[in-house]
C-alpha cells in the first residue's frame, strides 16, 4: 500500500468509528418507530414509509435496520465491541445473512472497512475461504506457520487430485482443466525461483 492509500484507509476506519455509536442509536429509534407504524397501518407499513416520514434516504433506513438481522452471536460481539454495529449493518444490508457468523468473523479477522466489504465476492462457503486467504496473501500472514501451513494444506490437496483417473473428469473441460495446470506449472516455477533467490 503506498502512503496515500495508507491515509485513506485509516480515514475509512475513521468515519466509521464516528457512525458507530450513531448507527446503535438510530437503529434502537427505527425499530421502535418502525413497531409503532406496524400497529398503526398494519403490514402494509414497510420501510419505504417509515423512510418517508422520517425523510431519510431508504438506502439508509434500509442499512440501519439492517441490525434487526443480527444473530445473538453478532450481537455479542457489537456488546463486546469486536465490531462496530456500524459494519454489522453494512455487512447484513449487502450480504446473504445465510453466512452472517463467518462473513462477520471475516470483518473482525481482517479489520475490514465497508469499503472492503464492498469489494468482497461471496455467494457460498467456499468464497469465504477464499476472501480470507487471498486478505491474508494481501495484508499479510498474522504469523509465518500460518503462511506455511496454508501452503501445506494446498499442496497435499494437490497431491490427492493428481490421483484421480481422467475419466473421472468431463472430457468437455480436460483443455480448459490443461490450461489452467499449465499457468500453474509456470507459476510454481516463478515461485521456487523466488524461494531459491
Amino acid at each position: 500500500m503506498t502512503a496515500l492509500e495508507d491515509k485513506y484507509h485509516a480515514l475509512l476506519i475513521k468515519y466509521s468509528s464516528i457512525e458507530d455509536s450513531e448507527t446503535l442509536r438510530k437503529y434502537k429509534i427505527l425499530k421502535e418507530a418502525f413497531s409503532i407504524g406496524r400497529k398503526l397501518h398494519g403490514h402494509k407499513f414497510n420501510l419505504h414509509n417509515l423512510s418517508n416520514d422520517l425523510d431519510l434516504p431508504y438506502t439508509t433506513t434500509k442499512r440501519i435496520f439492517a441490525l434487526s438481522k443480527a444473530n445473538n452471536l453478532t450481537w455479542k460481539k457489537i456488546k463486546d465491541k469486536k465490531i462496530s454495529p456500524f459494519r454489522v449493518a453494512y455487512i447484513l444490508s449487502t450480504r446473504d445473512v445465510t453466512y452472517q457468523d463467518e462473513l462477520i468473523d471475516l470483518a473482525i479477522e481482517k479489520n475490514l472497512t465497508t469499503y472492503d466489504i464492498k469489494k468482497l465476492r461471496i455467494k457460498d462457503y467456499k468464497d469465504i475461504a477464499k476472501a480470507r486467504l487471498t486478505l491474508s496473501v494481501q495484508q499479510g500472514f498474522a504469523r509465518k506457520d500460518s503462511c506455511y501451513a496454508s501452503f501445506i494444506h494446498t499442496l497435499e490437496r494437490f497431491d490427492n487430485l493428481f490421483l484421480i483417473d481422467k475419466n473421472q473428469l468431463p472430457e468437455s473441460k480436460l483443455n480448459l482443466l490443461k490450461t489452467k495446470l499449465d499457468t500453474l506449472k509456470k507459476d510454481i516455477t516463478k515461485f521456487v525461483e523466488k524461494l531459491n533467490d
